[in-house]
């Protein structure tokens, strides 16, 4: 659940801001295929891409890069911020090993 204010501390558009970006947020967890872009069209273009930033601000505090495998998912383990699968020994060198060549691939091009 989101963090509720009380009315007194913000200004009726600031209020409108929080209530109209918790529905872009709650509309892009709800609708991940749509890509970002086409939030701009209900939205408007420079109020999505600022919801957008936020947005992935927010993704990034709850749901980070595995630091051995790279990829984007829930921490399992936050205080080393790796995921399940790489916690297992067999599978750790392995994840890691993909994600060097991965870079190492993206870097070359």
């Amino acid at each position: 659940m989101r963090q509720t204010y009380s009315r007194q501390h913000y200004t009726d558009r600031q209020i409108v801001d929080e209530l109209t970006y918790t529905s872009y947020a709650t509309q892009r967890d709800n609708s991940p295929e749509v890509i970002p872009e086409r939030w701009g069209k209900i939205y408007g273009v420079e109020p999505a891409q600022l919801m957008e930033e936020r947005y992935q601000a927010e993704q990034e505090e709850k749901y980070g890069s595995c630091k051995m495998c790279g990829e984007r998912h829930a921490y399992e383990d936050m205080s080393n911020r790796t995921c399940s699968e790489c916690r297992e020994p067999d599978l750790a060198d392995y994840r890691y090993e993909q994600r060097i060549d991965r870079e190492l691939m993206a870097s070359s091009r």
